[in-house]
């Protein structure tokens, strides 16, 4: 090797793609529903190491074997760091990056010059003078080569790509580091459940949109759904694009993967039919009907509306509570804030009015998760908030504080606000 740097670089590379594949398969971490960015590969964790192995090879045929062999290390290296591409989405870039680099370097560089007292010296040397005099570019094989495993990377994980892509430009569009999170957790279900909220504007406390989610699951056979319908404001855009208000609406299947509106890129924002205007009354309503769950969404004040609806198999009800089968699916109310600092600003009140039969029990959950470390919610660096609130049986009205938020319920009314 001429330029020790080349080498350097494939050596980091492998380190810190082994070390990202390694916390990926330690923490289970593979899944597109929890954000892993190699989603076909759910129990098969230990795959996440393969891109660090390839690139582990190649640097050990460049510090421990002769000149001959830096061909093979530089294709490998190429292979490796293609191979970490779904990473590098994810925000583990860095090690991509240098492999990346590295793996060219040494396939640019000079052809080696054979080692001296070794046979065919003369021919060596004019193979490559030949070469270089018909033109051949050292460039067109690794160029290829990177060409040829990005096609197979997106045929293999088109979607997992596609979410980890979001992620990372949502992060780049507003730089969030905590999810506020207040739950409301309704003890019966039925057919329909619907409750009225408020368009209540959050002013700059949430950098990242704000949602008023109503959610409800149904337990097909043992299977669990879970299904999502908001209003949502800037809901994906932020400070570099604004969506405005919206209705929010997705479906999750049994094994926390996202179904709807497409696998894995999350939920789905539809435009209403008109204005929302701050503080108008919204009604989001989860329906069953024979061969479908129904998402809706309607402002009492101006008329406008939004649908969708999503086929689905069986005929069970909503369900209550929290199922066994998965907890972290519930039937009740959620409101949902992404800003930059844990407790900065108060968060104006937003009330929830049921539209059904009055819940008799229940519970209310906060919580806040912590992802400031990768700053992304899915990678394994994610540290969830210390204190996580306990249970509250819902017994007449009630109040709960955490996370500087103040809780009020009922039977009948649900209002999240600053303590």
């Amino acid at each position: 090797m001429r330029r020790p740097s080349a080498r350097l670089l494939v050596a980091l590379g492998a380190i810190l793609t082994l070390a990202s594949g390694a916390l990926l398969a330690v923490a289970d971490d593979t899944r597109v529903g929890s954000g892993g960015p190699y989603g076909f590969l759910t129990g098969f964790y230990f795959l996440c190491l393969a891109p660090g192995v390839l690139l582990l090879v190649a640097t050990l045929l460049l510090y421990f074997r002769d000149q001959n062999e830096a061909a093979l290390a530089g294709f490998l290296g190429v292979g490796g760091a293609m191979a970490s591409v779904p990473l590098a989405f994810a925000g583990f870039w860095v090690g991509f990056a240098l492999a990346l680099a590295g793996s060219f370097l040494v396939l640019l560089e000079p052809h080696p010059k054979p080692i001296v007292g070794s046979s065919g010296k003369g021919n060596a040397q004019s193979s490559s003078t030949a070469l270089r005099r018909r033109g051949s570019p050292r460039w067109a094989a690794p160029v290829a080569t990177v060409l040829v495993s990005l096609v197979a990377i997106l045929l293999l994980c088109p979607q997992t790509i596609t979410a980890d892509l979001t992620s990372v430009v949502d992060l780049v569009n507003d730089p969030v580091a905590y999810d506020l999170q207040a739950a409301y957790v309704v003890g019966t279900g039925g057919s329909s459940i619907s409750w009225e909220v408020g368009a209540s504007p959050q002013s700059t406390n949430c950098q990242l949109g704000y949602s008023y989610l109503v959610n409800a699951y149904v337990n097909d056979s043992g299977q669990v759904y879970w299904y999502q319908v908001g209003l949502a404001f800037d809901w994906g855009g932020g400070s570099i694009s604004s969506s405005g208000w919206g209705m929010s609406y997705e479906a999750f299947g049994p094994d926390g993967n996202s179904i709807f509106p497409t696998l894995y890129s999350g939920a789905g924002v539809a435009d209403f039919s008109g204005p929302i205007d701050p503080g108008d009354p919204v009604v989001l309503s989860l329906s069953l009907g024979g061969s479908s769950v129904s998402f809706t969404a309607s402002d009492l004040t101006t008329y406008a509306s939004a649908a969708e609806s999503y086929p689905r198999a069986g005929s069970e009800e909503f369900g209550g509570a929290m199922p066994s089968q998965n907890p972290g699916y519930f039937t009740g109310l959620l409101s949902e804030c992404y800003r930059s600092i844990s407790s900065g600003g108060a968060l104006a009140n937003v009330t929830y009015q049921n539209q059904g039969a009055s819940q008799a029990q229940g519970g209310v959950l906060v919580d806040e998760i912590d992802f400031s470390g990768g700053r992304f919610p899915y990678l394994p660096s994610v540290e969830l908030a210390e204190e996580h609130s306990s249970w509250t049986t819902l017994v007449g009205t009630s109040t709960f504080q955490a996370y500087g938020l103040l809780l009020q319920y009922s039977g009948n009314t649900f209002v999240t606000g600053s303590d």
